[in-house]
């Protein structure tokens, strides 16, 4: 996988990275399938339009859509790919992309300056994998408060910096719940930063880690923000307990 992901990175650095029942489960199979499929017939289409397809190459476009509705209800499946160690490179550097925009998991960049991605992506691959195995993702709260907590000396700081939160983001939409009670407790702006790239409201988050003081800086303002977003996403909680986990965070008193 090494030397094949080390063959993509000219294309990588230039591009920006921006369950329910059974049935349910085999319809997002379906789509991951599909998705997969549109892909594979439409070869000259370059990295960022393989998550942001213009309308005009509608097969994918659909898709994709239909993936961006099922938002995170499709989470586990997702992952599930991700952590099934027969796929090939190709197909493997997709489901990491999809795996960003469907669940907020950033496998592609390491927790400290690295020149070489392709040793960082093996590695976050791996590791990602041995949680996911390990059932890690089913309760990442105690490690979402402990990255969170290291970093309450810098709640202080003029701007936030992306690889201060990068192992936050690694555990994706599962991080959430945790991220709510960090903000509601200690009014986190590194956990708010987290969630606002986490479910792509990526030019919030560009301008917020710029100026923390001055955007969001009551722990009410940054609760509204996130209500207003889960609000956008009350077809995908019924069938999903994750989103139910998220919706639950937000009652807690």
């Amino acid at each position: 996988m090494n030397i094949w992901i080390r063959n993509m990175l000219v294309v990588l650095v230039s591009v920006p990275i921006s369950s329910g029942s059974a049935a349910a489960q085999v319809n997002y199979e379906e789509l991951y399938d599909q998705w997969h499929a549109a892909l594979d017939r439409n070869l000259a289409l370059n990295v960022p339009q393989w998550i942001d397809p213009p309308s005009v190459l509608v097969e994918v476009a659909d898709v994709m859509n239909k993936i961006n509705d099922a938002g995170f209800a499709m989470a586990n499946t997702v992952c599930e790919k991700v952590a099934d160690e027969s796929n090939e490179a190709l197909r493997l550097y997709r489901d990491i992309l999809l795996l960003d925009r469907v669940t907020g998991i950033n496998l592609l960049y390491g927790d400290k300056y690295e020149i070489d991605l392709s040793e960082s992506i093996a590695r976050n691959v791996d590791n990602f994998r041995k949680a996911w195995k390990a059932g890690t993702y089913t309760n990442v709260n105690p490690y979402i408060q402990n990255l969170c907590e290291d970093l309450t000396y810098k709640n202080r700081d003029d701007a936030i910096s992306p690889h201060d939160i990068i192992a936050i983001r690694r555990y994706g939409l599962y991080g959430i719940p945790e991220l709510i009670r960090q903000i509601k407790q200690n009014g986190s702006n590194h956990a708010f930063a987290a969630y606002l790239i986490m479910t792509g409201s990526s030019l919030e988050y560009n301008e917020y880690i710029v100026q923390p003081k001055r955007m969001y800086t009551s722990k009410a303002e940054k609760l509204a923000h996130m209500e207003k977003w889960l609000g956008t996403k009350k077809g995908q909680i019924a069938n999903d307990c994750l989103g139910g986990k998220i919706e639950n965070a937000l009652r807690a008193q």
